[in-house]
């Protein structure tokens, strides 16, 4: 009987022995996860994929292009104008994203997808870039400015980069990165040609004919119930 007690005991002291050792490992990973932040209300830095630069807030003033061409000559391209909406490319000739770009610029089906939107495109000074390079790339018939200080005007945080540009309001109205020419329409929210910029170029008579279309095609015709809130239904009963 002296022998089971004793074993017993020997037991209990064992598992104190273990647990108090599990509390401290326990409290150990909770100090060194507190020391990392974790359980604090904050969230991960947003990431986009490598070498494509994160969108920024919008809403800022635009700048007018000054700068110079591939040529060696100086150029000047106004993109406050009322009744203009203007995207600005920021390009490099090293980048790889850029690589897919290029080609686009000078196809005329991607063109035809911007609509009335005039697309500019800005490569850095010949400090930074060689015109040589700039010059081989450059499409024919879009403007072209070589100018260090509209990145800096802008923040350009890298290439590719676009923004889009109200020139009734003179602000930005889109700004960011795409990997590929779809995904720049959808970042700049263009359908069709269609922006949402006050100079846009379509009057309010357009805009409610390709709405109406738009519901015809989904099968809701003039009256249809789903086009009425319900207390608008209540009211004419």
């Amino acid at each position: 009987m002296t022998a089971l007690v004793v074993a017993l005991t020997i037991v209990v002291a064992l598992l104190a022995i273990l647990v108090v050792g599990m509390l401290r490992s326990h409290a150990e990973i909770l100090r060194k996860l507190h020391e990392l932040g974790a359980g604090e209300d904050s969230q991960a830095p947003f990431q986009t994929a490598p070498g494509v630069a994160a969108p920024r807030m919008t809403g800022n003033a635009a700048f007018d292009i000054a700068g110079a061409t591939p040529e060696g000559g100086a150029t000047a391209i106004r993109v406050t104008t009322p009744g203009t909406a203007t995207l600005l490319a920021f390009m490099s000739t090293s980048c790889t994203t850029c690589e897919l770009f290029w080609p686009r610029f000078s196809d005329s089906a991607s063109l035809e997808s911007l609509g009335s939107i005039r697309l500019i495109i800005v490569t850095k000074g010949a400090e930074d870039e060689m015109p040589a390079a700039v010059d081989r790339l450059a499409p024919e018939g879009i403007p072209l400015a070589m100018s260090s200080q509209a990145w800096l005007d802008y923040q350009v945080p890298g290439s590719p980069y676009f923004v889009m540009v109200d020139g009734a309001s003179g602000l930005v109205t889109g700004e960011g990165s795409a990997g590929d020419w779809d995904k720049l329409l959808d970042l700049m929210g263009i359908a069709d040609g269609d922006i949402p910029l006050h100079g846009r170029g379509h009057s309010d008579q357009d805009r409610a004919e390709r709405v109406d279309q738009e519901l015809a095609d989904a099968g809701i015709l003039p009256g249809d119930t789903q086009l009425y809130g319900e207390h608008e239904l209540q009211a004419d009963k």
